[in-house]
């Protein structure tokens, strides 16, 4: 600890006052290795023959092996997938209700409106049976890839971030190969701009998922896993302003009291101070009670507000480092919120308030 923290240290016990790298690529688009079989089964009762070979006409007019048979008694519509060598080879099981629609897992199509069954068969040959990731919880992924990634991401930073460029912030984070790092063509300005920028809040001892999340939100850049038509996974860097779903820093801590999860910070002191830069205040909490604190750095300078502006707290004979945190965050219109990381380690997020309108 240097001079100027030991002082602050010491002061907060009476009065809290003083007071490119490689992963840099654009994300590209494989050609399709998804081969389709279709098994078309008629209706168990009223079954129109003429139906079926439509639509097992139309599948072959669309280049697709495909088959028509009567009901089984354990019939069901599906989707599965299976490799073979480098080809992926989806079985999609469908059925052909009374009205001739044709029914498959999630959708219902008419053989008089092509279009959508036409979206649907480019989605399925494109990135397989799970189809495109886009707007799916977990991003699309299955639950066996989900737990994978998140257990990979799980691995803590071993090394210290803080003040390194966002560049080898990045190059230094030891992102796991098998899930690559890939910059958006989107994001690609905003990692150019800020490639030389520091980081400011440090995220060693976290989680890589978080820690990574952590480095970008302070530029207003985020992640997340996204399966490419390959089937392969990787982690894309995006601008925040253009995706609403990226890996969040930290997850919703546990339904239990807060002085179980972070008892630091409900430990009491006597305290009270005047005019202090917010920055200082926030640094000072985290040196002394360990708990890292993540600003969201870029939304803050987007919404103008100053981190290095003074705030204030009245003096108490003893109040809890806690209580001062949400004080001080307050004055600043921010809010913050406890959470955790991928291992269960709590974190602080800081971020700009936005008020919920009443319904």
């Amino acid at each position: 600890m240097n001079n100027a923290m030991a002082h602050a240290a010491a002061m907060l016990t009476i009065l809290l006052c003083w007071c490119t790298p490689a992963v840099a690529q654009p994300l590209s688009v494989a050609e399709s290795n998804v081969l389709l079989e279709f098994e078309l089964v008629t209706p168990r009762l009223g079954a129109n023959q003429l139906d079926a070979q439509r639509w097992g006409q139309f599948f072959r007019d669309q280049g697709e092996v495909v088959r028509v048979r009567e009901p089984l008694g354990d019939d069901e519509v599906s989707i599965s997938e299976v490799s073979r060598g480098t080809f992926r080879i989806v079985r999609v099981q469908a059925e052909i209700d009374r009205k001739g629609q044709l029914v498959v897992p999630g959708h219902q199509f008419k053989l008089s409106n092509p279009g959508p069954i036409m979206d649907w068969l480019k989605e399925i040959k494109t990135y397989g049976a799970q189809g495109a990731p886009d707007g799916k919880p977990k991003w699309g992924l299955s639950d066996q890839q989900f737990n994978q990634v998140f257990e990979a991401l799980s691995e803590p930073v071993k090394t210290a971030i803080q003040d390194q460029t966002l560049n080898d912030a990045l190059a230094g984070l030891q992102i796991p190969k098998k899930y690559p790092l890939q910059i958006h063509r989107t994001a690609q300005p905003i990692v150019d701009a800020a490639g030389k920028l520091p980081v400011s809040d440090e995220v060693e001892g976290l989680s890589l998922g978080t820690a990574l999340a952590g480095i970008l939100v302070q530029h207003g850049l985020g992640f997340r896993p996204l399966r490419t038509p390959r089937g392969d996974i990787e982690l894309v860097v995006e601008s925040l302003a253009d995706i609403s779903d990226a890996w969040p820093v930290g997850w919703p801590a546990e339904q239990k009291p807060r002085n179980l999860i972070v008892p630091t910070l409900y430990e009491t002191l006597p305290a009270g101070f005047e005019n202090v830069p917010l920055e200082d205040v926030l640094h000072a909490i985290t040196v002394q009670r360990q708990v890292p604190i993540i600003i969201a750095r870029a939304e803050c300078q987007t919404q103008e507000i100053d981190l290095t502006r003074e705030v204030s707290y009245p003096e108490k004979s003893r109040t809890a480092w806690a209580l001062i945190l949400e004080s001080v965050v307050r004055q600043s219109k921010l809010t913050q919120s406890l959470r955790l990381d991928e291992r269960g380690q709590p974190l602080v997020f800081v971020e700009p308030f936005q008020p919920v309108r009443a319904k």
